[in-house]
């Protein structure tokens, strides 16, 4: 997980940080978290601290970007950057 986070930087660093951050058992608490998240939608069971794991910030930002102007994440992305 932690490779793909590399390859995302600078896109995905909030989450390559808490990635970074987490021990083995962190790690599988995560994982049973986030299957459990995905059966039982009413109930929040993800503690904040591993949001940007799910969605960096910068890509919940391009995506309100690519709805708001009709264009793909990607290029949503692209332009994030250019303008940092």
């Amino acid at each position: 997980m932690i490779e793909g986070f590399r390859c995302l930087s600078p896109l995905a660093d909030d989450a390559l940080r808490v990635a970074e951050s987490m021990s083995k058992s962190e790690f599988n608490k995560f994982k049973k978290l986030l299957s459990y998240e995905r059966h039982k939608e009413e109930t929040r069971t993800l503690s904040k601290k591993y949001l940007p794991l799910v969605i960096p910030k910068r890509f919940f930002d391009a995506y309100v970007l690519s709805e708001e102007y009709q264009v793909s994440l990607g290029i949503a992305l692209i332009r994030l950057a250019e303008l940092e």
